[in-house]
């Protein structure tokens, strides 16, 4: 991969780490507030959490990804050492695998998530 691609992978990553911000608030439930308005608040609060992991790891993922770059490693995948498609790191910049050895890595992460 060229140096002026790694740059711009660079930038994209960069604006991810910097954009990640830090945990939305959810509103707190009134003091008399009836079952129905704290299973909504709750549900809000759970959907603000999840998203809130998302969005860290994908920092933790764009943070990897700068260390790949500078290591020379970017765009590589760390199973099958083939290069990652142009179009799936411009989709996913912190992309780790390919297509095929990522589909390989959910597939074993379902099987052991159902055993």
């Amino acid at each position: 991969m060229r140096n002026i691609e790694h740059e711009r992978y660079r930038q994209i990553l960069n604006t991810i780490i910097q954009n990640g911000g830090g945990p939305r608030l959810v509103d707190e439930p009134a003091v008399h507030a009836d079952i129905n308005e704290m299973a909504v608040v709750n549900h809000a609060r759970y959907i603000t959490d999840k998203k809130e992991q998302i969005r860290y790891g994908i920092r933790d993922a764009a943070r990897r990804a700068l260390a790949r770059i500078e290591d020379g490693d970017f765009g590589e995948c760390l199973d099958c050492g083939e290069p990652i498609s142009p179009k799936r790191l411009m989709a996913i910049p912190w992309a780790e695998c390919c297509v095929q050895c990522q589909s390989r890595r959910e597939e074993t992460e379902s099987l052991q998530k159902a055993a």
